[in-house]
């Protein structure tokens, strides 16, 4: 007996045969369980994850499928073949949700069930675990309810944690957010069959564990995208037709959901009929939108990581390339060749066994592929590089092009494949941005010099672990090949099969010798006709077969016989007649050409010349258009062509690309990038032969001649100019209108004119007097402009460069004309002023290239031809600077004092130099900006130094000790006790190093020599690694040897001695021969510049001499003077060459000199002939500075009205400087011989100044007048006398004097005291000794801030607010004090300030962001601080060391009231400072009511307004901070490094300008710089919005 009705029994058995989700045939069963893919679009790969999950009744196929139609699973037959879902990969999920199969009785599960078994089948999927995909959710009914609930156990179970980020969104389709009505039938229905199942239940309507998921799923949604279908038909159950979901129930209500009604049942809102029914496309279109935006976003994402991670190496490679100075010109080589060669073509040598030997490292590391010209070298090359592309090396390469500029120096193909290896191989860019630092001029030095740092020192070294391959191109168009081999550079390559070479060239004797000598290094293979003869019959049939001339392929193959036949092996041959074909349509006329074309290359070239000189039209045309395709430095864009022939000719070609080949022939083509080339090498040098006498032949000098004259012009006319307007817009110029009837200019060569102009001056006849008009008038009107247009492309090198090639072509102009020309006078003037602005400017320039017209010319001597040729602008400027030295460019750039020892060594690397002392002190500086980096010390006096290579060690030895430092950090690493006095020492690698004792004096070589020289003795030369002598150098009469230093250069073969009785002799160290001898010299410290072409000497009377490496007519070495310096006082102890050789420095007494003559600057590729090359003139100067100019140690004092400034000087004068024109007026006292003033104030009120020295002595002086009148006096030759009313000294040190507005109190803080005397009397108020406040400074700080502790000393500063109070700072803790009687008016916890302190250390020496709470800044000795205090704000500055970031905070002047009720204040916010702080290295001080004046690290006087807002104490508190990059920062003028005084400080002031507002922006600047000020005016007036970095 049922236990139900029959009626329920009907109803339930329609219910299980038409419900929509339940199985509709037997093959239901067989639908797999878990998940399961149903596409993978592998091998691409997947970047979205969809899987679709069926809801209750269904499974994983048949609930997406239309059971009347075949192939209906729509997310496996249609979804993968739409459009856009290439990468997407698809799933379905099936569980056991059968609610009418009889086997599922009483069920345990519900949807938690289903959703961890969803979520675990996810994780462990094998495809979806290994990739970084984002994942989309499909759920259908109640496979919906599922879906949300996997989202939330993902979001709450830790393991999960990482798969839950990678959900992007979920699909509803019809699903019962709210529960069913027909939940509640079935449950019944179901109860009374089987049992109750938990996964019905769960869908009732106001069922609590849907409302449960509901309110879980709305707390983790926000990050979800979330699509919502509707269904809007009601679906037929049996006699039930009804609303299975409806519409309140199907959505969820959340803000972010989209929400979309279908016009279909329950059952067909998820399976569709056909793809072009509605419902499916909508699917499908919100399908493809979230695709679309996944997509859009990991595309986001991966900027954001270039920005970031992936950025950094970009970043690198960028700044690599622009430090290496390497065009981005390879492709377009390569593709070239590419081009050319024909597919399936030069197989054969990729599979020679020689070749296959070479590439896998069995054979020798160079492969050399030689042949005769024209034969399809560069195309096999091309065709080694694509090969190895293919493997899993590194392949770099280079195509060497005669006299292209970039690309025919060894130099050039050094840096170009040392780039190309960095940008591939990340430890070799990490190795080769170590170089940034170190400042090295390319252009400049030698290639020796250049392979050794970028490849012997670096590369070589590291433990690569890919192979690297080398492909040189045409090596025999190498302009200095032959150093390849004289300099042995070859023979430095890594023995390993970490690198392979693989070079062609034209079988050249001087090659093949050169090869011959490195042996078994090598592999040779030279072309041969049978080599390449498949090559070129495939070649010749293919472009055959593209001229569709034959009709029969056994006239194709006749033809490429025929043709093979005359050929010799050529390509370039059979090329030109296949180009000879293209007018011919018989075979009669076929078989004409290939009789009258020449076998030869040279006759092929004439017939070609003879064709074109027929038509006297094109003759004028042709010749021109071959004259500037030859001789031009680069390949010519069509239109830099056409507008050099239009400057030419006066004539406007059209269609370029068809007029060239018309005109030219074949012997100019057209590339794919709209350049023009000559067809090839060998046709250059037939055009360039001047014995044909032909019409068309190119004579080189006088195409030059003809190329510098029409660039020269060029640049002196409009087009430069309207650039600078250009630039320029933003100002208004009075009376200038446009021009309504000018045409346009056409600039298409001004990229060409600006970089190769000079290189055709170089290379010009010397005696064509119109080229040195234009050059002139150029100088004297477009210059400034030039240089703004080259600053602008970033190379300023190409600066140096012109003014090289200028004095090369200067020195031939001189003997052409008389010695009086005023014209060499002119150029000569402006090569020194381009060497010196390029090197003196250049990172001015590359910030801001238009301060070339305004900020630069102010700052050069008044002699200098830029000075002179604008001074009419000058006068007229704003900026004007006053106090600079009269005269023209010192040669000195900087002089460095020492105080408290004598100089005894100086040393230099590749990054620092290092100058040490008498007492032990070594200061360490940086060698591009000469400023201070670090001191250490030795135990003892310093007798000498050595860097090793890269800079990774120094060593300082003494008498008795030698130390080795970290030179970075200045950290000692070892220390060796000496049994004797060491006399010299030398790195030998960074493993070992070399010492000499006793009598010896040591000097090594870059190889393995090293000389030895003993008193009375012969200089022996050793072999360091052999440990034998390998020969003597005698030296007649010797007496003793001062110094002594190898040339090391390899192409220079001398050992340079300097004997003790003024003779300075040469020898070859190979032969050991006395090559020279020059007497009287008293070189008592000598030094090779790194290229080995200058030598400089320092001498006992105190001459430097450089001179310059050179050969007599019989090739013997003589040395050649062309710089020396007069008038040192004392003797030369030592001198050193910079590592480019610009530079050299020397010490004396206790100076260190910093010389930079324009003499050594020389251009590396001189002229093929240099016959008529002049003389090298010799430059002597004398010593600017005279003993007597001492240097100012003080800070600067400025009077109230601007005009004068006081400061103290190293001898103990307090001098007076007016401002007017930066001159001394006079001394006004004196404190005792051998102390330095380090402290100055000025009280005008009571004409009193007061000055502290180092001797801690403080002198108060009353002056007899007020300072105008006192300067008046100095001005009529009286010296006004001053009055020392007080002198007193302290047993500590002082550190700052602070004086009252009224001048009737002074402050005086020190270590370990504080005392305020009233002025005139001197009467002491108070003393208070220095407490010790750590404890209660720690104790009274909240968890949050860390104290500073500032224990040495007490800061003290005139209160914002009110003058009549003083602010004290200790450690954290302000104090205010009336000036009157020194009361204390805050409580006895004074003020506490609060700050967050970030780490002040650089980051790579610290290992957290921020200090540990107990941390203390005092225990970091060299951290200082110091306060500005403007009109309401005060600026705290706190700097660990010199290399360490700042921090700044901004306090209000209501921090500093004593009568507030609070017991400790925040520091505030200033919008747009924190953008810039990392860059800012000092504050000079306010103007206007909040704009911070600031000096940047690029020595940059920079001003920022302070907007502070308060920043809550529970939330973004601490330093200064701004949320957008975009800063109120500008960048207003600069000053220079040689105004730094010897400890790296740059002391300056703010000055108030007579008649004007005070703390506006007309406000001056003045700077110390040595004896002297720098007054700088109207600074203020030009403004550039600082750009901000991220840092």
């Amino acid at each position: 007996m049922s236990r139900f009705p029959a009626a329920i029994k009907t109803l339930h058995a329609r219910l299980t045969h038409t419900n929509s989700d339940v199985s509709e045939d037997k093959s239901q069963e067989t639908d797999p369980l878990g998940l399961t893919t149903v596409y993978d679009p592998a091998p691409r790969n997947a970047i979205v994850d969809i899987i679709f999950i069926h809801g209750l009744g269904g499974s994983s196929r048949k609930t997406w499928s239309n059971s009347s139609r075949p192939r209906s699973f729509w997310p496996q037959d249609w979804l993968p073949v739409e459009q856009g879902f290439e990468d997407v990969r698809v799933h379905s999920f099936g569980y056991r949700a059968d609610w009418g199969k009889k086997w599922q009785q009483e069920s345990i599960l519900n949807i938690h069930d289903f959703a961890e078994s969803l979520i675990g089948g996810v994780r462990n999927h094998p495809s979806i675990r290994r990739d970084d995909t984002r994942i989309i959710l499909v759920g259908h009914s109640m496979g919906g309810c599922v879906a949300k609930e996997a989202y939330i156990i993902a979001r709450q179970h830790p393991s999960y944690k990482d798969l839950a980020r990678r959900i992007y969104g979920i699909f509803f389709l019809g699903t019962p957010h709210h529960g069913s009505n027909l939940a509640g039938i079935l449950e019944s229905i179901l109860t009374v069959a089987w049992g109750k199942k938990p996964f019905v239940t769960d869908l009732k309507s106001g069922s609590s564990a849907l409302a449960l998921i509901r309110d879980r799923f709305r707390h983790v949604a926000a990050d979800l995208e979330l699509w919502t279908f509707y269904e809007t038909l009601p679906t037929a159950l049996g006699p039930i037709t009804r609303m299975v979901v409806d519409k309140d129930s199907a959505i969820l209500g959340f803000d972010k959901e989209r929400i979309e009604a279908m016009n279909a049942d329950h059952r067909h809102v998820c399976k569709f009929t056909t793809r072009e029914d509605s419902n499916y496309k909508m699917v499908l279109n919100a399908l493809h939108t979230a695709v679309d935006e996944i997509k859009d976003r990991l595309l986001e994402s991966t900027l954001s990581q270039l920005d970031t991670a992936d950025s950094t190496a970009i970043e690198k490679d960028l700044r690599l390339q622009s430090l290496l100075g390497v065009s981005d010109t390879l492709g377009e080589d390569l593709i070239l060749q590419s081009e050319l060669k024909i597919p399936d073509s030069c197989e054969w040598l990729t599979k020679m066994p020689c070749f296959v030997s070479w590439k896998e490292g069995d054979a020798s590391n160079i492969f050399w592929l030689s042949g005769r010209p024209a034969t399809g070298k560069s195309i096999l090359s091309s065709h080694v590089i694509d090969h190895l592309k293919t493997l899993p090396v590194y392949c770099s390469y280079f195509f060497f092009k005669h006299s292209m500029a970039n690309k025919s120096t060894l130099s050039d193909c050094f840096r170009s494949l040392a780039l190309q290896m960095a940008t591939q191989d990340n430890l070799v860019r990490e190795k080769l941005i170590q170089v940034e630092h170190e400042g090295v001029a390319w252009d400049k030095i030698d290639d020796a010099v250049i392979w050794r740092k970028l490849f012997v020192d670096r590369i070589f070294k590291l433990p690569l672990d890919k192979q690297h391959c080398w492909v040189i191109d045409g090596l025999d168009e190498c302009g200095n090949f032959s150093s390849l081999f004289s300099k042995k550079l070859l023979t430095k390559l890594p023995r390993k099969h970490e690198l392979r070479v693989f070079v062609t060239s034209r079988n050249l004797d001087t090659i093949e010798r050169g090869f011959s000598s490195l042996g078994p290094q090598v592999t040779t293979h030279i072309l041969s006709d049978s080599d390449t003869l498949e090559d070129i019959r495939l070649f010749l049939a293919t472009r055959l077969r593209e001229l569709d001339r034959l009709e029969t392929e056994d006239d194709l193959e006749a033809m490429c016989n025929k043709i093979l036949e005359k050929s010799s092996g050529s390509f370039l041959w059979a090329r030109l007649v296949l180009q000879e074909f293209e007018n011919a349509w018989t075979e009669e006329a076929m078989e004409t050409i290939l009789k009258e074309v020449p076998e030869e290359l040279c006759d092929l070239y004439s017939k070609m010349v003879q064709s074109i000189e027929m038509d006297k039209n094109k003759t004028s045309l042709a010749k021109t258009i071959l004259t500037w395709v030859v001789l031009a430095r680069r390949p010519l864009g069509l239109d830099e062509l056409r507008c050099a022939i239009k400057l030419d000719l006066n004539q406007t070609l059209q269609n370029m690309r068809r007029a060239i080949p018309s005109l030219c022939g074949q012997l100019v083509y057209v590339d794919p990038t709209d350049k023009a080339h000559i067809i090839h090498e060998t046709a250059r040098e037939f055009l360039l032969d001047q014995s044909m006498c032909l019409e068309l032949t190119v004579y080189k000098e006088c195409g030059h001649t003809n190329i510098a004259n029409i660039l020269t012009r060029f640049l002196s006319g409009d087009c430069l100019k309207a650039l600078q307007m250009k630039s320029q817009r933003s100002v208004k110029m009075k009376g200038f209108t446009k021009s309504t009837s000018a045409m346009p200019l056409d600039s298409s060569l001004l990229d060409y004119a600006s970089t190769f102009f000079s290189e055709h001056i170089y290379r010009c006849s010397s005696g064509d007097d119109v080229l040195m008009e234009e050059l002139c008038t150029f100088l004297n009107t477009n210059v400034l402009s030039w240089i703004e247009h080259v600053a602008k492309g970033g190379d300023i090198s190409l600066i140096t460069r012109a003014a090289m090639n200028l004095r090369g072509y200067l020195g031939r102009r001189a003997e052409c004309v008389l010695p009086t020309d005023l014209s060499v006078s002119i150029v000569d003037g402006w090569v020194t002023d381009l060497i010196r602005v390029a090197a003196k400017f250049q990172s001015q320039l590359l910030t801001s290239p238009r301060s070339i017209h305004r900020l630069i010319p102010p700052l050069c001597p008044s002699e200098s031809m830029i000075s002179r040729t604008f001074s009419k602008d000058l006068r007229s400027a704003t900026f004007v600077v006053k106090g600079l030295p009269a005269g023209t460019w010192d040669d000195c750039l900087s002089r460095l004092d020492f105080q408290n020892g004598q100089a005894t060594a100086v040393c230099h690397g590749d990054g620092f130099f290092a100058v040490g002392l008498s007492n032990g002190k070594i200061f360490l500086y940086s060698a591009e900006s000469l400023q201070l980096h670090l001191t250490i010390t030795h135990p003892e006096r310093v007798k000498f130094l050595q860097f090793s290579q890269d800079d990774e060690f120094v060593i300082s030895c003494g008498a008795k000790s030698m130390v080795l430092w970290r030179p970075t950090t200045g950290i000692q690493l070892y220390k060796f006790l000496l049994q004797s006095p060491p006399l010299g020492a030398i790195f030998l690698g960074l493993d070992e190093i070399l010492c000499a004792f006793q009598y010896a004096f040591l000097n090594a070589s870059d190889t393995i020599l090293l000389a030895v020289g003993y008193r009375k003795h012969p200089v022996l030369i050793w072999n360091t690694l052999e440990e034998q002598v390998l020969g003597q150098c005698i030296v007649d009469a010797n007496n003793g040897i001062d110094d002594m230093v190898f040339n090391p250069n390899p192409d220079i073969i001398a050992l340079i001695v300097s004997c003790n009785d003024g003779r300075l002799c040469v020898f070859d160290y190979l032969t050991m021969q006395l090559m020279l001898t020059m007497r009287n010299v008293y070189a008592q410290s000598v030094a090779c510049s790194p290229d080995g072409h200058n030598l400089v000497t320092g001498s006992s009377h105190g001459k430097i001499q450089l001179f310059n490496f050179d050969h007599d007519y019989d090739g013997n070495i003589i040395l050649t003077p062309i710089y020396h310096i007069n008038g040192i006082c004392d003797s030369v102890r030592g001198v050193a060459f910079s590592f480019n050789g610009l530079r050299f420095f020397d010490i004396h007494s206790q100076q260190c000199c910093v010389w930079e003559p324009t003499s050594p600057v020389r251009k590396n590729n001189e002229l093929e002939s240099t016959s008529d090359a002049a003389t090298p003139r010799v430059t002597s100067v004398g010593v600017l500075n005279g003993p007597d100019e001492l240097e100012i140690t003080s800070l600067l004092e400025a009077s109230r009205d601007g005009q004068y400034v006081i400061a103290g000087n190293r001898r103990g004068d307090v001098c007076l400087f007016s401002t007017a024109n930066g001159a001394e007026v006079g001394t006004l006292y004196q404190h005792g011989r051998g102390a330095s003033v380090i402290a100055v104030t000025l009280g005008e009120e009571r004409n009193i100044v007061v000055s502290a020295n180092n001797a801690a002595e403080i002198l108060v002086c009353e002056l007899a007048m007020p300072l105008r009148d006192i300067a008046t006096a100095f001005q009529n030759g009286r010296r006004p006398a001053g009055r020392i009313i007080l002198n007193r000294l302290f047993s500590g040190a002082v550190v700052r004097l602070l004086i009252n507005d009224a001048a009737d109190r002074l402050l005086i803080t020190g270590h370990g005291f504080d005392e305020l005397w009233e002025l005139p009397s001197g009467l002491v108020y108070k003393q208070i000794q220095q407490p010790s406040t750590a404890g209660s400074a720690t104790n009274s700080c909240s968890l949050d801030y860390n104290p500073v502790d500032f224990s040495s000393t007490r800061t003290a500063f005139r209160h914002p607010a009110n003058p009549e109070w003083f602010v004290v700072i200790t450690d954290d803790v302000v104090r205010v004090f009336h000036w009157a009687d020194y009361k204390e008016l805050t409580s006895i916890d004074g003020i506490h300030l609060e700050r967050r302190m970030q780490p002040l250390e650089p980051r790579r020496h610290r290992e957290s962001l921020r200090l540990p709470k107990a941390h203390s800044l005092a225990s970091l000795r060299s951290i200082t601080v110091s306060y500005y205090v403007g009109l309401g704000f005060v600026v705290e500055l706190l700097r660990a060391s010199v290399s360490a970031p700042p921090q700044i905070h901004v306090w209000s002047a209501a921090t500093f009231d004593p009568n507030l009720p609070e017991a400790s204040a925040l520091s505030i916010a200033a919008s747009g400072l924190s953008a810039v702080v990392s860059s800012v290295r000092s504050v000079i001080g306010f103007i206007g009511p909040s704009t911070l004046v600031f000096l940047d690290n690029d020595l940059w006087v920079c001003s920022v307004e302070l907007q502070p807002k308060v920043i809550s104490k529970y939330g973004n508190y601490g330093g200064v901070r701004s949320s957008s990059p975009n800063t109120n920062a500008h960048r207003h003028f600069f000053a220079l490094s040689e105004w730094h005084d010897t400890g790296g400080e740059l002391k300056c002031a703010l000055a108030t300008v007579p008649g004007v507002i005070p703390h506006s922006y007309s406000q001056e600047i003045i700077f110390a710089a040595g004896h002297r000020i720098i007054v700088v005016k109207g600074g203020f007036k030009f403004s550039a919005r600082m750009a901000v970095t991220k840092t």
